[in-house]
């Protein structure tokens, strides 16, 4: 009754039993039967007089909507369908563009037939869905093509799957419906590549999107083979499958790490594939929905279902941590999680909903180890705006101004006046350490956010928002008494940390940085015994006495004090930057150069002397850290006068990791590293190296033990069948694919290991066989 009377408010009390009893109560039924119709007597008419199933009743109405849109295109009605053909074949969520180029109708035509249909059908985005899982059903009990029709879909769908995603993932699904197992696994196993699964002509930017393709094939056809008994394709797939598996996870976990690149490179349709198949989970239950709300919320489009999803994760995470802690259980929620709820509130709801959420989380040292996740993000993309914002509102937090403070360091962002004085009153206002982070997982580097401080120190003493002794002060409560005994060859963090302080300090009490006074007590030892050779006093010299008048210099220039910077660079520059050998190498030295030159040459002031230090840094590029060439990238990148030290120093750093054999997801941080060092100056040279990452997935990472456990016994069982015929060539094709890996079986036990190097050893002579076969 009070169904029928939202469209007819007077419907009458006998009306509305009756509307009742015959749709049998189904509010589906109900709706399919109220659709288009203008009074209660067309509603109860359109039933019959009598009883139906509620089947019968939405048979009985989308078979009216086909028929009325067959009439309302008379011209076309094979067009209609074919487009229910494709509807009753291919996977929920169908792009506009690929149901009218498999059913050969223009998109307006597509749009149309919707429009016409109303009720079952309706356009989301660009995709065309079902309303219901019942009308779904109907569309594929009455229009899925069988036989004559089938083949001939196929062999459309199939002329198409090298040019769009979504037909490529929808065709192993339709071959291995219609049976057609040999196909789908020669299609599996036609390439040893993803790459292969579409047209030569594909931009790289799809790598992702191939790969989980290839997984998806793969699987269906070793689901296909296993019920076929095709053994021998068994064998061949689940190797594939296995390698594919490894890298897929190495590939989630890059989303993972950096859904704000992902959402914004991913095709949607792989996004809503990933979100749909929960393939994001972590270790407790609702994390994915924490990533899937960072993803959403960068999503173009997706931002009313962001918010919904970021709602739902919000309540599962304190739902698991309260459990967890009554339980006294580890909740496993991390501060990667919060960042990640912290990152989706800021592009949902903006810098203050943002703060509100970090400002629920105890201890309050969350708010730094969050919310620099967040300010960092906000920086490389030079949303500045967003970022300075965080530092105020009417309640703001302490431990994220800091956390804003330290992201514009590390981005050489000069904050406005007022952020400044924000952060300055609250640093006055303390007359004792604020303790930053309670993350202690780098020894090298025990307390984050200290260059932040210095840095919020010598803007407010340009803007004239601190006197000297105040900013000493403030100073004295964050720099350790020396820079400690971690002064060796090799760049060190909290080293180059603490000399920044101590310059800003020294520049402050107008002198210049003493190296004799900030040094360890080691070498204070080593001074006090003149004619005993000291090695730490060597690299001492070496390295930090002459990083100090490089220091004094950027620390003249962050305070706004009056200095000819071209000729102090060029000076400093003639002394330091020269060829290095790899004996008693300054490391510490040439990183700390380099990354002290690119802040100084970005001065209105400095040298045009870019060209310089890109070839200085290329000829030193044995020496120089890939984290050292990332932060020179990034403050290259942000400042248009050094666009070509940043492009020179990209090539030379992306040519270096695409040499290095390294383990994978090493690789895969840094090129997502230099991807976020770009985006400021290329958003397409970002995209390039995230997906060199994503390809960087499939080399071989922690998976290698056990891929060559694999190999190993398939070796073993092929030398067990004899030395002679298909067992022989065999082993030797197995020789042929761990060779070039220089693989070790360190993992067999001796004997083992013994046999099955011997039989492969016995079979090096043999011819080379189809070696590509077996690499698949």
């Amino acid at each position: 009754m009070q169904h029928l009377a939202t469209h007819f408010p007077e419907v009458s009390l006998e009306d509305g039993a009756e509307f009742h009893r015959v749709s049998g109560g189904n509010p589906r039924a109900q709706a399919d039967a109220m659709e288009s119709k203008t009074s209660v007597h067309e509603v109860l008419q359109y039933f019959g007089g009598t009883r139906q199933s509620s089947e019968q009743i939405i048979d009985q109405s989308i078979r009216a909507a086909i028929e009325s849109a067959k009439d309302a295109h008379r011209d076309a009605p094979r067009d209609v369908d074919r487009m229910c053909e494709c509807l009753a074949a291919l996977r929920p969520m169908i792009p506009i563009r690929v149901l009218a180029t498999v059913a050969g109708v223009p998109e307006s035509l597509v749009h149309s037939f919707v429009t016409d249909l109303r009720r079952p059908l309706l356009i989301d985005g660009n995709a065309v869905q079902f309303r219901d899982e019942p009308t779904e059903t109907w569309f594929q009990q009455h229009y899925k093509p069988t036989g004559a029709a089938l083949t001939d879909f196929l062999g459309r769908v199939t002329q198409l799957a090298g040019q769009d995603p979504y037909i490529a993932t929808s065709l192993p699904d339709l071959l291995l419906d219609a049976g057609r197992i040999e196909d789908l696994v020669q299609l599996a196993l036609s390439q040893a590549k993803p790459e292969g699964l579409f047209a030569a002509s594909s931009p790289r930017e799809e790598d992702l999107e191939r790969y989980e393709i290839a997984q998806h094939t793969v699987q269906l056809a070793l689901k296909g083979a296993l019920r076929a008994r095709m053994n021998p394709a068994v064998g061949r797939l689940a190797l594939k499958a296995g390698n594919l598996a490894a890298g897929r996870g190495r590939r989630l976990e890059l989303v993972r790490q950096n859904p704000d690149l992902a959402a914004e490179f991913l095709e949607p349709s792989l996004l809503e594939h990933l979100i749909a198949t929960r393939a994001l989970a972590g270790e407790w239950p609702g994390s994915d929905l924490v990533i899937e709300a960072s993803l959403l919320s960068k999503a173009s489009g997706q931002q009313a279902l962001a918010r919904n999803r970021l709602r739902s994760a919000v309540e599962w995470t304190k739902a698991w941590v309260d459990r967890s802690v009554l339980a006294d259980e580890e909740s496993h929620v991390r501060i990667s999680d919060i960042a990640e709820l912290a990152w989706a509130y800021i592009n949902t709801d903006g810098p203050q909903a943002c703060t509100a959420f970090l400002a629920r989380w105890t201890p309050r040292t969350i708010a730094f180890d969050a919310g620099i996740v967040v300010a960092r993000r906000l920086a490389e993309v030079g949303r500045v705006d967003d970022l300075q914002e965080l530092a105020g509102g009417s309640k703001p937090l302490k431990h994220l101004q800091l956390a804003v403070a330290q992201a514009s360091w590390e981005s050489d962002i000069d904050l406005s006046t007022q952020t400044v004085r924000r952060i300055i009153t609250m640093l006055k206002r303390h007359k004792h350490a604020i303790e930053l982070s309670k993350d202690r997982s780098d020894y090298f580097s025990p307390t984050t956010g200290l260059d932040g401080i210095w840095w919020i120190v010598a803007l407010g003493t340009r803007f004239d928002l601190l006197d000297k002794a105040e900013g000493i002060r403030i100073l004295d409560l964050y720099l350790p008494e020396n820079i400690g005994v971690t002064t060796g060859p090799w760049y060190r963090g909290s080293t180059v940390s603490a000399l920044r302080g101590f310059a800003i300090r020294s520049r402050l009490e107008e002198r210049d940085l003493d190296a004799d006074a900030i040094a360890g007590p080691d070498i204070q030892r080593a001074k006090e015994k003149p004619h005993t050779d000291s090695q730490s006093l060597r690299e001492y010299r070496q390295n930090v006495v002459p990083l100090c008048k490089w220091f004094d210099l950027w620390s003249s220039v962050a305070l706004g004090l009056s200095v000819d910077v071209a000729t102090s660079y060029q000076t400093l520059a003639a002394n330091t930057m020269r060829s290095y050998s790899d004996y008693q190498t300054p490391r510490l030295l040439i990183n700390a150069t380099a990354r002290i030159a690119v802040r100084l040459l970005a001065d209105p002031s400095a040298p045009r002397a870019s060209a310089e230090l890109a070839a200085w840094c290329a000829e030193n590029v044995t020496f120089l850290s890939r984290a050292t060439f990332t932060e020179v990238i990034r403050i290259a990148a942000a400042n248009p006068e050094l666009h070509g030290l940043a492009i020179a120093l990209t090539h030379t750093l992306g040519a270096s990791i695409e040499l290095a054999r390294e383990e994978s997801s090493t690789l895969c941080d840094d090129l997502v590293a230099l991807a976020r060092a770009t985006y400021n100056f290329d958003c397409r040279e970002c995209r390039h190296h995230f997906q060199q990452a994503v390809e960087t997935t499939e080399r071989a990472g922690d998976d290698l033990p056990v891929r060559w456990r694999a190999l190993m016994k398939l070796a073993e069982s092929a030398a067990r069948l004899g030395s002679s015929g298909p067992a022989r060539t065999g082993c030797c094709k197995l020789q042929r694919v761990c060779a070039p890996t220089k693989m070790k079986p360190i993992w067999l036990s001796r004997s083992r290991r013994r046999v099955c190097l011997t039989r492969v050893k016995r079979l090096r002579w043999h011819p080379d066989g189809e070696i590509a076969e077996l690499q698949a």
